[in-house]
């Protein structure tokens, strides 16, 4: 159960920016499941046996590399998909031209 929470988290987190409505959906999807879930719990298995865990292990460090990577992926297609980068670029030549003439015009 962990694999697939994990990479359900991995999508939504890593392409957020490319796809808004994608953690809608997978709360959607969540909810729908814990439905049939728990209905396959009650009506149809045994009830499972429980046993003491500390945490989650090796899990935790998955999600929060997981975590970093999707920083890093939504940054990148922000900059590279909008409009940010061109207009910065254009901003700092502007200034650096200005600031050419400006020095120019002042004999400096």
């Amino acid at each position: 159960e962990y694999l697939e929470m994990v990479i359900q988290y991995g999508f939504v987190t890593i392409f957020v920016a490319a796809f808004p409505l994608a953690p809608l959906l997978a709360l959607v999807n969540n909810l729908l499941e814990m439905r049939l879930d728990s209905f396959k719990f009650v009506a149809q298995l045994r009830r499972p046996i429980g046993f003491k865990s500390k945490d989650i292990g090796i899990w935790s460090d998955i999600l929060a590399a997981v975590g970093k990577i999707a920083v890093v992926c939504n940054a990148y297609i922000i900059a590279f998909s909008s409009d940010f980068l061109p207009m910065m670029l254009f901003a700092m030549d502007f200034r650096e031209k200005n600031a050419k003439r400006k020095n120019m015009l002042s004999g400096t």
